[in-house]
């Protein structure tokens, strides 16, 4: 039976999780830690399992969240954390919890969901289209040499007026933006195993910043933001020498053509974000335009 998972049942579903997408690919880090908005007794409505004798079968997790685009905010409800244990899988049982999350969308008056999946074909079987424009790019150059813009750059710690500086200078360079809290900030994305915010200021007023995912040996640019002059400064102040480098963003903003047009990154593109729109009264023509980044996928 699908229900919502209760505070006694959280512990196991964070243990099923790690189990499955942590320890056995050697990574660290509980999905707890990983995403600490989202495994929380404050978004246990927001958790489904399938439940069989007491045991928990499968599970979808889910994060609500706002885009803003024109001053006007649009629902939306990222699932991820999709889980069905080995010897329950090919029995039709996700298929049916994904039906369930549906109606519980809906009734929440959820417009848009999205999910990171590169399982198409049985996602659009329950309704799911494939429509991603996004990049995932990687360092070509071991070096580089850019010309540095004189600036003063700073790891900003991601709580408090910080978040609320940051968040308004990202909604006045992103057309179509993901509403973020201080507690989102708190996520580390699946491999990093922190998360750094590095910022160049002139004058005091934030010219660009660049959130980041570091690991033992790679570094992954989640989003990389502002004037362009400052691009070559953060890089290199979040790069400390580590190889290999990945970035993610999408096709047709102005960091992706910086970076195409400096030639230090091979492109390639995502084809993981699958979207579902609950509300008639959007468009697909619209779902084209929106990029979710990496750092906002559970």
């Amino acid at each position: 039976m699908v229900e919502t998972c209760t505070s006694d049942q959280l512990d196991r579903v964070v243990e099923l999780l790690d189990e499955e997408f942590i320890l056995s690919k050697n990574r660290n880090l509980s999905f707890e830690k990983r995403f600490p908005s989202v495994y929380c007794k404050d978004n246990l409505d927001n958790i489904f399992v399938d439940c069989e004798n007491d045991q928990i079968i499968s599970i979808v997790s889910v994060k609500k969240f706002d885009l803003i685009h024109q001053e006007t905010s649009v629902s939306c409800a990222m699932l991820g954390g999709v889980y069905t244990r080995a010897g329950y899988r090919g029995q039709g049982r996700m298929s049916k919890m994904l039906a369930y999350v549906d109606d519980r969308l809906m009734t929440d008056g959820v417009q848009i969901g999205v999910l990171y999946s590169r399982l198409h074909r049985f996602y659009e079987k329950s309704g799911w289209i494939l429509a991603d424009s996004g990049r995932l790019g990687r360092l070509l150059k071991t070096e580089w040499k850019f010309e540095e813009t004189a600036c003063d750059l700073r790891n900003v710690e991601l709580v408090g007026e910080n978040v609320v500086e940051l968040e308004k200078f990202r909604r006045s360079m992103i057309e179509i933006c993901v509403e973020r809290s201080s507690w989102d900030y708190e996520s580390i994305p699946i491999p990093s195993a922190e998360t750094r915010c590095l910022c160049a200021f002139r004058d005091d007023q934030i010219e660009a910043y660049i959130v980041a995912g570091v690991g033992d040996e790679c570094v992954y640019i989640f989003e990389l933001i502002g004037n362009e002059e400052f691009f070559p400064s953060l890089l290199a102040g979040v790069r400390q020498g580590k190889t290999p480098f990945f970035i993610n963003d999408h096709f047709g903003t102005r960091t992706y053509a910086w970076l195409s047009d400096k030639n230090i990154v091979e492109w390639k593109e995502n084809q993981i974000a699958m979207w579902k729109i609950y509300d008639s009264n959007i468009a697909m023509d619209f779902i084209s335009r929106i990029n979710i980044g990496y750092f906002d996928v559970i």
